[in-house]
């Protein structure tokens, strides 16, 4: 429920989803995400951010991208940016997509395959920016992952979480636009 009235949100399609506040809202998984058998990772995550003052972590698998590796995370970078990094032994700058002003609501891919030194940023089903600058060596962390904020103590994000699909290993671009496509209908966007 919304508000006060039942003429005040949708019954039908109202879509569900975790609400960061930017204050105190976060959460982590209860078992640790393995992802030590692969050096490849695709996750398709569908978000709204509804301010633009602080940076927020959306997701992140593992305590911190900045010194764990094995490491990988989505945020909203600076106002009005979406990014993603990940942290195998070397820390490249984050790759942004941006203009995303606040209020917006987006399905963000990041695609990483370590040792093709490749990391790249989707927003809506385009591809928004590439990198092929070395990240290090090895397959990603059996790890936490944490929703709405960094190790659930610090850059908490204010907005929606609505999900995330992910895969480690290789995802196609048919298979990676067609998640897109299904989170678009289930938040509408589409």
């Amino acid at each position: 429920r919304v508000g006060a009235t039942a003429a005040d949100h949708d019954t039908d399609v109202f879509p569900h989803y975790a609400e960061g506040d930017g204050t105190d809202n976060a959460w982590a998984s209860v078992a640790t995400v393995d992802g030590s058998g692969s050096d490849k990772l695709t996750h398709v995550t569908a978000v709204t951010k509804v301010s633009d003052a602080a940076t927020g972590v959306v997701h992140e698998h593992g305590a911190t991208v900045l010194s764990n590796v094995g490491t990988v995370m989505f945020q909203t970078a600076t106002a009005t940016d979406w990014s993603i990094n990940a942290y195998a032994g070397v820390l490249p700058g984050a790759l942004v997509a941006s203009p995303y002003a606040a209020p917006k609501t987006s399905v963000v891919a990041g695609v990483f395959d370590v040792s093709a030194d490749l990391r790249q940023v989707h927003v809506d089903g385009v591809q928004k920016n590439t990198s092929n600058t070395d990240y290090g060596s090895g397959n990603f962390a059996n790890a936490t992952l944490y929703v709405l904020s960094r190790a659930g103590t610090s850059l908490r994000f204010n907005g929606r979480f609505y999900g995330s699909t992910g895969r480690f290993g290789p995802m196609g671009a048919s298979e990676r636009n067609n998640l897109t496509r299904w989170w678009q209908k289930r938040i509408g966007t589409a």
